[in-house]
């Protein structure tokens, strides 16, 4: 006797294939909504700076001020001033201690040695300016230094 089914093997595999799909979706989006939400409002009124660069990194920093909704932030790094391309995009979170000042590092094999890239932060509904840096030049390089200084009106605190 042949039994014959009405889902053929092309069918059931297909089927749990989407299934499987399905579940994943499900999975890394609420992955990327875990933790907390983008911050809402907040002025950059300090603006955005760098420094520590190496050949492969550099940190950023910014402060929030006026928020609407703490939370967390992102921050990009392009090779161009329109950010048309985006080498990386990550969340950080300020921290509320230090009235949501942001100091992340930023190491990645995308950043290559003396290299300018540019940056911004942002929240839901607002934008840093954008700054740039430039990584430090290899340990075999031949290129003359010039060295900047400035020092912080609020040393005291660490900045």
């Amino acid at each position: 006797m042949v039994h014959t089914s009405p889902i053929t093997r092309r069918r059931f595999l297909a089927g749990a294939g989407g299934l499987a799909l399905a579940g994943g979706l499900t999975t890394a989006r609420s992955f990327a909504q875990s933790g907390p939400e983008i911050a809402r409002g907040g002025r950059f009124a300090q603006s955005v700076a760098s420094g520590q660069p190496t050949t492969n990194g550099i940190t950023l920093w910014t402060k929030l001020s006026e928020l609407q909704r703490p939370g967390r932030m992102q921050f990009e790094v392009s090779t161009e001033p329109d950010f048309r391309s985006v080498l990386i995009r990550r969340s950080v979170t300020p921290d509320a201690a230090r009235d949501f000042a942001i100091t992340t590092r930023v190491e990645s094999a995308k950043l290559r040695p003396s290299e300018r890239y540019y940056y911004r932060f942002f929240t839901c509904d607002e934008s840093s300016p954008v700054g740039r840096f430039r990584t430090a030049r290899p340990a075999d390089s031949q290129e003359p230094v010039r060295i900047a200084f400035f020092s912080c009106q609020d040393y005291e605190s660490g900045f």
